[in-house]
């Protein structure tokens, strides 16, 4: 019973990993894009 509720708390982990990329991902990508447009702009 241990063992699988261990095993429950790691998935849940990774999933939430794998949210915490995709968030970096994208905050990553909004800042290029803000960045992109600011010189869009300036051009």
């Amino acid at each position: 019973m241990k063992y699988y509720f261990i095993q429950k708390m790691l998935k849940i982990k990774k999933q939430c990993c794998d949210l915490c990329k995709i968030i970096d991902f994208l905050s990553q990508n909004i800042n290029f894009l803000l960045t992109y447009e600011d010189l869009s702009v300036r051009v």
